[in-house]
Order: structure tokens, then sequence, then C-alpha cells
């Protein structure tokens, strides 16, 4: 079992020691961490960060990486020291409930901590709110981000992992290197300077002109080159992180979402055809039993028979209110369009499903040639939000659409015709 720390600030962690063939596997197992829902990875800013960012980056990681990491029960790893990215990540979730593991990972030789190496002018002390440590044998700064990855690999069998780029100098490089070479997505916080900011500008750039001239750097070609890399603005709103975070954790969540789209203008599809059917029946034969009506009449006067009976009167009568019904009828079913509004919540139905068919065959816009570097799921999400905005922008907007539950997918794809 791993050797606890009792810190100054009331907080407690474990800390195992790696030796340079130490298993994965067993470290873990030493600090009692078990296969978690997910992995958030933390990388960049080791030293200390431009005071100016602290208040914003504290946002994006509490109200942010918090709210993903808590939805997804996920480990939260990093560099383990208070300083930097760390430090702040540290002090963001201290609060929240449930409280996130947060594992660092250091060298032992640069670090010092309550019961370990004394203080001195070379050693950085770890972070008061981690709950787990391991303390590799390495004797300089970047040593460590191989065990970290390895760690995070073995936590990530039957798990998905995001890491997320704050500033960061040399070793943040190598450690997006790690992430690209492990298809894992990226998440870069822009503004917090160092690599975040060179590798956002660099994959703006290319983005914006894929013709744009071949960066030199083979590292940063490498990684400026990988497709699945995002990036979120430091003074964005929080959420945009935890959704970007959370799309990467649960990549099966927008999907889910979309059939829920396509669910609800299915059915309320179904119900515009039965409304609007009922009421062309409902004015077919009313037709039908004002003409017959008229007919009746007619010949009962011709004839001359049944003289002043009152089954005259009812007929005058019924001859009168069916027509006036007739256009009562007329006038609702233009006032309400429920044919229109069929054809619309139809169209956009069939619409979504094919987007839902396209991205799950890898076509057209959900292959990964000749298209944005944008993941998948987020391309799905913008083209069936542009197919819902335009929906919203017709007289469905009026319909009062009722929301689908049941299964999804839906078991009888395209409702009735």
């Amino acid at each position: 079992m791993g050797n606890p720390i009792d810190f100054p600030n009331g907080g407690r962690a474990l800390v195992v020691e790696a030796a340079s063939d130490a298993s994965p596997s067993r470290l873990l197992g030493e600090l009692g961490i078990q296969t978690p829902g997910a992995i958030v990875v933390v990388v960049g800013a080791a030293d200390s960060l431009d005071p100016s960012i602290v208040p914003w980056l504290t946002q994006q990681f509490s109200r942010g990486l918090g709210v993903a990491a808590a939805k997804t029960d996920a480990v939260l790893i990093d560099g383990g020291t208070a300083s930097g990215a760390m430090a702040v990540l540290g002090e963001a979730v201290a609060d929240r409930k449930p409280r996130p593991d947060l594992l660092g990972v250091a060298p032992l030789a640069k670090v010092t901590y309550p019961g370990g190496p004394p203080a001195d002018g070379e050693r950085v002390a770890l972070e008061p709110n981690h709950t787990h440590f391991v303390l590799t044998d390495g004797g300089e700064w970047g040593q460590e981000t191989e065990l970290l990855f390895q760690l995070a690999d073995d936590l990530a069998d039957g798990a998905h992992v995001a890491v997320v780029l704050v500033g960061g100098g040399q070793v943040a490089r190598e450690e997006a290197l790690q992430t690209v070479r492990r298809d894992w997505p990226l998440l870069i916080i822009t503004g917090t300077g160092g690599v975040a900011d060179s590798l956002a500008d660099a994959i703006a750039q290319r983005r914006a002109d894929p013709e744009v001239e071949a960066i030199e750097d083979p590292v940063m070609a490498e990684i400026v080159a990988y497709r699945n890399i995002d990036t979120v603005a430091l003074r964005s709103d929080p959420s945009e992180l935890a959704g970007l975070i959370l799309r990467r954790l649960r990549p099966d969540e927008p999907l889910e979402l979309v059939w829920q789209e396509f669910a609800d203008l299915d059915s309320n599809a179904c119900r515009q055809q039965t409304e609007f059917r009922r009421m062309q029946l409902s004015i077919l034969t009313l037709g039908v039993v004002g003409t017959l009506l008229a007919v009746t009449q007619g010949t009962i006067e011709a004839e001359g028979v049944l003289g002043n009976h009152w089954v005259r009167d009812v007929l005058r009568y019924a001859i009168i209110l069916v027509p006036i019904t007739l256009a009562a009828l007329l006038t609702a079913a233009a006032r309400f369009g429920s044919g229109n509004k069929w054809l619309v919540l139809r169209g956009s139905a069939e619409a979504v499903k094919r987007e839902i068919f396209r991205y799950r065959a890898r076509a057209v816009v959900y292959s990964n040639t000749g298209h944005a570097r944008t993941s998948r799921q987020v391309r799905l999400s913008e083209r069936v939000g542009t197919i819902a905005g335009g929906v919203m922008k017709t007289d469905v907007n009026r319909a009062g659409l009722r929301r689908y539950v049941g299964p999804l997918p839906p078991q009888e794809l395209g409702g009735r015709r």
C-alpha cells in the first residue's frame, strides 16, 4: 500500500515511489486506484503562471473540467506540484463533491512534502489537494512524462482519455506529442501562453489555409497535423470546455442526442400527419354530406313529398350548418397548417437520419479526408444543429413540439408515412 502524507491544510494523500522498472498496474494497485469511468490528463505550465490568467484558469478547471470529471467519474492526472496549472487544478477541485481522484506524477529528486525530503532551493512542494502521488526515480523534470502516460495507458483499459494542455514549454511539447501518438484527443486552452498558444496559432493557420508553408520543426508538424485537436479560449464560458471534454470522454453521447432529435422530429411529424389526414377526411366528409343533403332537399321539393313534415325543417337547418362548419374547418386547416408542418418536420427528420447514416458510415463530411480537423462528433452536432435551427424558423415553432419518450434509436425509423 502507498504511504500516507498529511498536509498542513488537512489534506491526505497516498504516495508510492516508483523504480525505473516499476509496473504501472502494480503502482496503481498500491494506491488503490480502480479502473475509472474516464481519465483526464492535464499537462503544461508547470512553472509559475501569469497572475492575470489564474482567476480565469480556475474557472475553467472548476466549472469546466471539474464538472466533466464529476459526470464521467474521471481520474485526473497531472504533474502533482504546487506550482503552475497543477496548483490551480488542485485548488479548483478541492471542494468538489464528490471529490475526484487527483493523481500527481513527479520526479522524487525534485519534490518535497511533509515527512519526505526536506525543502531546499531545488525542490518544489507537492500540491496538498491531490489524493495520490507516484514519485519516479528520475532526477530531472520531464523524466516523469513516460511513466505519467504509462499510468494513463493502464487506467485507459476500458475508459476514454482526454488531455488538456495549458501553456507549457519543452516538457509540454513532448507531452502533446505523446498524446497525438496515442490517438488521444488534445484540448488546448488558448491564451495561456507557451506551447499551447504556439500550437493553437499553427493549427488555426493550417485550418484557414491548408496550403500554408510546412512547419520545419518535425515535432510541431506532427502535432499540428493531428486531426483530433480542439481549442477553447481561456476567457470563454467554462461550459464550452466541459462540453468538449464530455464529447471526448463519452464519444457516443452526441449520437444519442442526435437520435433524440430525430425521434422528436419524427414523432411530431407523425402527429401532424395524423391531424392533417383527419382534417382532410372531415372536410371531404362534410362536402359529401352537404351535397347529399342538397340533392335530397331538391328531390323532396320537386316531388312535393313530406309536406310540412319536421324532416324538411331539419334538412334546411342542416344545409345551412354544413357550409358554415366546412368553412370553419377550411379556415382552421389554413390557420394551423398541419400539412405544411408535417412536410417540414418529415423533411427535417429525414435530413437528420441522413446525417446519422453518413456519420456511422464515415461518409462524405464525416470521413477524415479533405476536411477540417474538427472531430466527427463536432461536425455531426453542427450539421444537425443547423437542421434543427431551420425548423424553428418556420411555422413549426408555434406547434408546441412534444418530446419523444422511448427507446433510442426509435424502433420504427421514419414513423408512419
